[in-house]
């Protein structure tokens, strides 16, 4: 498969990937306007995960282009939108309550 074909059929899935982020969008707005709060859950982790995905066809986008530094360019471009410092921090701060709040629920629960 030459290059452009890995662009061609990256850029398809992200086009695709884009339609299906609309569509969950939508569904979710319906189930909210419904009052439907567990459903719009759900589907707003759908959305999370479709963003994802698409954020991750869009940075190996402009790398299958056969552009030299293209890989080092978005690896920049990422740093600046993303300070990756900062997420670690914060992510190792949400894992360390989580896992004290797991510890407190699993002591009450033994308890009773």
């Amino acid at each position: 498969m030459a290059c452009n074909d890995y662009f061609l059929k990256t850029f398809t899935d992200l086009g695709k990937h884009y339609n299906k982020l609309g569509k969950e969008i939508e569904r979710t707005r319906m189930l909210m306007k419904g009052l439907d709060m567990e459903y719009a859950y759900a589907y707003s982790l759908r959305i999370h995960e479709v963003a994802e995905r698409i954020v991750l066809l869009a940075r190996d986008l402009p790398c299958h282009l056969g552009i030299r530094d293209a890989e080092e360019r978005v690896h920049r471009e990422m740093e600046k939108i993303v300070p990756l410092k900062s997420v670690i921090r914060k992510r190792a701060g949400l894992a360390y309550r989580c896992s004290r709040y797991f510890r407190e629920r699993s002591t009450e629960s033994s308890t009773t």
